[in-house]
Formats: structure tokens, C-alpha cells, sequence
């Protein structure tokens, strides 16, 4: 098919009353004969092409997205793997400590902290923190 051709189609497809008319707008159309004149991909410069120009730019932002997400996801990972090995430490000053030197625990842990830790592990309250557990749960 001819340029000439091709223009009187695509003229003939814009009338007011198709499905083409209503899809493209007349300088989407006036762009598709300037294309199809200078040998052109016909969306060129349409809406069409807008669309694709915003998906790959769309698509990076994607990337980006994901490549953060991953980031934190990491970071994230690495705070709880932290926490554990804190918790863990926490344990093993607490059994150390938990022989004689009570002064010592309370200076590192707080009450509500050794409560938890000795219930958790089956370990006997003081009348102090029993008392403390009870009043809580009033």
C-alpha cells in the first residue's frame, strides 16, 4: 500500500463517527500522516507512544522500588538478628547473675524484664514481683 493510500484511510477512519475518531485525538491523527509522509513508525509521537514512554519509566521506578524494599527488608533482618543475639547475651548475664548478685540484675534489667524472664523460664518470683504481677493484673 502507498503513502497516499495509507493517509486516506487513516483520514477516512478519523470521521467523526468511529471508533478511531474516538480514540485518537486530531493531533494523535495529524502525527500518523506526518509519520507515515517521512517513513515513521505511525504511533510515533501519539499517545500510544506516550503510554509506552510511561510504562518504561514506570518499569525503573519499579526497579528502584524493589531494589529499597530489599534494602530494608535486609536491614530489618539484620535489627532482628541484633535483637536475638541481645536477648541471648541478656539470658547469660542473667543466669550468671541470678547466683547472689541481685543488685547487679536490677541494675541491668528492669523488674518488668526479670519478671518476664522468670516466668518464661519456670523460675521462682520474689514476693516483690509477685506482688507486682498481682497488682497488674487488678
Amino acid at each position: 500500500m502507498d503513502k497516499q493510500t495509507e493517509i486516506k484511510l487513516i483520514v477516512k477512519l478519523s470521521d467523526k463517527d468511529s471508533y478511531f475518531a474516538d480514540t485518537f485525538t486530531q493531533d494523535d491523527i495529524d502525527k500518523m500522516i506526518k509519520n507515515i509522509q517521512n517513513d515513521f513508525p505511525i504511533l510515533q509521537g501519539t499517545f500510544v507512544d506516550d503510554i509506552a514512554e510511561e510504562r518504561e519509566r514506570l518499569f525503573e521506578v519499579r526497579k528502584e522500588l524493589e531494589a529499597r524494599i530489599e534494602q530494608r527488608d535486609n536491614a530489618l533482618n539484620d535489627m532482628i538478628r541484633e535483637a536475638k543475639e541481645m536477648k541471648s547475651w541478656k539470658k547469660l548475664v542473667w543466669k550468671v547473675l541470678h547466683r547472689e548478685d541481685r543488685e547487679e540484675l536490677n541494675e541491668l534489667f528492669t523488674v518488668d524484664e526479670n519478671i518476664e524472664f522468670k516466668l518464661k523460664n519456670g523460675i521462682g518470683l520474689s514476693p516483690e514481683e509477685g506482688a507486682r504481677v498481682l497488682s497488674r493484673m487488678q
